[in-house]
């Protein structure tokens, strides 16, 4: 979901799902992307994701 649908989503209240991953991987998150889910959480701080690797996951 692009971030004008996601804005427009959230002001019209509509649930939205999601994913939280914590692993380096952007095979995985095109993978998420592409079954479906509104967004992807990268959560840098709990899990093996870090700057020298966000970014290609952010493209993903």
């Amino acid at each position: 979901m692009k971030a004008p649908e996601m804005k427009a989503a959230m002001l019209a209240k509509t649930p939205m799902v999601g994913v939280s991953m914590m692993f380096s991987s952007p095979q995985l998150v095109e993978m998420i992307a592409a079954l479906g889910f509104d967004w992807v959480l990268l959560d840098c701080e709990h899990g093996s994701i870090d700057l020298s690797n966000l970014e290609v996951m952010a493209i993903a």
